[in-house]
């Protein structure tokens, strides 16, 4: 018994640690960030999720040029063909082009990529009360640009 304690408290522990140990990079954005955008040439992009049969989505915005072809490039295949996924850092707040969520990727503060590690494949969520602040669903794919 005493065994089975001192091992629950030593995992305990190193939970504690570790979750101390990760920085919230949003801790310091002001609220008057919730406009979300800070250029006139805001691309938004709404990306769905393969995976799900109720066809979930969610839109993200950026002004960053490589970031623009690469979505370019994804959005010239086919649906079945985009291989691309998002990765990027959230911050609570719902913004206009996001509606629905009290969340968004941070403007120009995600990539669309091939691969990721696992522990940021999830449903995006507010990481005020996740904890979490960067998300990389594997199953999500560009799916339509809707402004610029």
């Amino acid at each position: 018994m005493e065994i089975r304690i001192k091992n629950l408290l030593t995992a305990f522990s190193i939970l504690s640690m570790l979750l101390t140990s990760c920085t919230n990079v949003n801790s310091n954005e002001s609220d008057n960030s919730l406009t979300c955008m800070d250029s006139k040439d805001t691309a938004i992009y709404k990306f769905i999720f393969i995976t799900d049969s109720d066809t979930l989505y969610f839109n993200a915005a950026t002004s960053d040029e490589d970031l623009i072809r690469k979505a370019s490039e994804e959005l010239s295949k086919p649906l079945d063909e985009r291989i691309k996924h998002i990765n990027g850092l959230l911050s609570s707040g719902e913004c206009s082009y996001n509606l629905h969520y009290d969340w968004h990727f941070i403007h120009n503060e995600w990539d669309l990529v091939e691969a990721s590690i696992e522990w940021c494949d999830a449903f995006p969520a507010n990481p005020d009360s996740t904890g979490v602040d960067r998300v990389c669903p594997w199953s999500s794919r560009i799916y339509e640009k809707l402004i610029n």
